[in-house]
């Protein structure tokens, strides 16, 4: 597989075509952000881009904790406008939403793929692998799980396919 032994990182995929009960993904204590002042190193380019029509349509949000007590990331891709946002304006964005509300301890993302049609709102694998890629290393290491929700054929079937290469290390 070619990733060091002590790497620990899962990706669940889950048929659309199956009952989802999200309770097991929730854990049974909601935890609260400490209203603290959080320094932390984000890039001050962010600061002052205005990432407010994107906040509006609320596609990224955090949400809760799971079993675990990792904080959720969820990303619901029918709210995405893919024609509309480029994919370097996406990477910026995701960037400063990780930065501003996960300054620190581990987290999951959750991408619900419900609906999602290719030339309105689906950004791409490769996009999404190319944000990956592009996010620092001490964010790579505290993202423990990806959850993806109802993938339609197309995207079970890169998956299934290059899955490998999109989710190894290189």
């Amino acid at each position: 597989m070619g990733s060091s032994s002590n790497e620990d990182f899962s990706v669940v995929v889950l048929a659309s075509d199956l009952g989802i009960d999200a309770r097991p993904f929730l854990s049974n204590q909601d935890t609260e952000i400490e209203d603290q002042d959080n320094w932390h190193d984000c890039s001050q380019d962010f600061s002052d881009e205005d990432f407010s029509d994107l906040e509006f349509l609320q596609f990224v949000c955090l949400q809760g904790s799971d079993k675990s007590g990792n904080r959720i990331l969820r990303i619901v891709g029918k709210y995405f406008p893919a024609p509309v946002v480029s994919g370097e304006r996406l990477k910026r964005y995701i960037y400063h939403k990780i930065c501003s509300e996960l300054p620190e301890g581990p987290f999951c993302l959750v991408y619900m793929h419900s609906t999602v049609q290719k030339e309105d709102n689906s950004p791409g694998v490769t996009i999404l692998r190319w944000i990956y890629e592009e996010l620092p290393p001490e964010i790579k290491n505290r993202l423990q799980v990806i959850y993806f929700i109802h993938p339609g054929l197309r995207s079970r079937l890169v998956f299934a396919t290059l899955g490998r290469f999109f989710l190894s290390g290189g």
